[in-house]
């Protein structure tokens, strides 16, 4: 399988080191609890449908596919809700694709689970549960490696997926970060440059 290069890597790393460098103080301190805010949420969730917060990590990793964040949440729930009140799922409408609500209602029920191939959303789902051995490498994640707005041809293998995940893990201890905080100054730096915020 296909490796990204060190020159790549030394790139990409340098790309991130410069959104870290202009990102304002309380954006950094702020987005570095993204994920410990949002686990809190999930557990909230979890605990209100009496169900594992990993169960509904995997529903709201399995929803996200270009989908906001608050209507990610909002999908969550509903998934949820339609199974207590024993709506049937194709009467729920999600935000992302259909594909995606069926694969997350079987989630629900404990027929399938993300599989370790699904790289981003794999990754995302063991984010929401602080697992510090991943790194989600989204849109916005792949914009500021590549320091460009159109990536829609960079599509890294699992190789450079993982090579992706150990650079920012790597980056994040200098910082006296965990990967995942990283990821998230980052994301969200990065987006807010874009939107002018």
């Amino acid at each position: 399988m296909k490796k990204l290069s060190n020159y790549k890597l030394k790139k990409y790393r340098n790309n991130l080191v410069d959104i870290l460098d202009r990102t304002p103080k309380d954006t950094f301190n702020s987005s570095k609890l993204w994920y410990y805010r949002e686990n809190e949420w999930l557990n909230k969730v979890a605990e209100y449908y009496n169900r594992e917060p990993k169960n509904i990590a995997e529903i709201t990793a399995r929803l996200s596919v270009r989908c906001k964040w608050v209507k990610n949440k909002i999908d969550t729930q509903k998934v949820c809700i339609s199974r207590k009140w024993n709506i049937p799922k194709e009467k729920i409408k999600v935000s992302t694709f259909n594909t995606q609500k069926y694969k997350a209602f079987n989630i629900y029920d404990y027929k399938e689970n993300i599989p370790t191939s699904a790289l981003k959303i794999y990754s995302f789902y063991n984010n929401l549960l602080l697992n510090d051995k991943y790194v989600t490498i989204d849109i916005w994640q792949k914009r500021a490696l590549l320091n460009k707005y159109n990536v829609d041809s960079f599509k890294p293998n699992k190789v450079e997926y993982k090579q992706l995940e150990d650079l920012h893990i790597s980056l994040a201890e200098d910082y006296n970060l965990k990967g995942f905080e990283l990821q998230s100054i980052i994301w969200t730096q990065k987006r807010n440059e874009h939107y002018g915020i």
